[in-house]
């Protein structure tokens, strides 16, 4: 059985990402996305910004091009995409999705 208290005295670091998962949790999040390297601007790969985000290499390649994700290019042409331009696209589509389903709510409720 692992005690918090002892782990969080073994890595302090770790608090905050437990303050992150509680606060997604108490706000009915339907996906948490822990990032223990806040500080630093990495580049992710096309397959792991298809599985974060759900979308398809085209789809991604076409966000990409549009500048709606950040990134750059390597010296053999491959696309990268920067971490914090993938949280805020993902931070996008989740407020949007939370908004059309207030508004369809709103809508069931209101008599015509």
């Amino acid at each position: 059985m692992l005690y918090l208290d002892s782990a969080l005295k073994k890595h302090p670091e770790y608090y905050s990402v437990l303050c992150d998962v509680v606060e997604s949790i108490e706000n009915d999040e339907d996906a948490v996305l822990i990032d223990l390297n806040k500080d630093d601007d990495t580049y992710l790969k096309v397959n792991e910004v298809e599985k974060l985000l759900g979308l398809s290499r085209p789809t991604l390649n076409l966000l990409f091009d549009q500048g709606k994700l950040k990134g750059i290019r390597t010296p053999q042409n491959h696309r990268r995409f920067s971490k914090d331009s993938v949280v805020s696209y993902l931070k996008s589509v989740k407020d949007a999705e939370s908004a059309r389903n207030a508004f369809y709510k709103c809508s069931k409720d209101v008599e015509l």
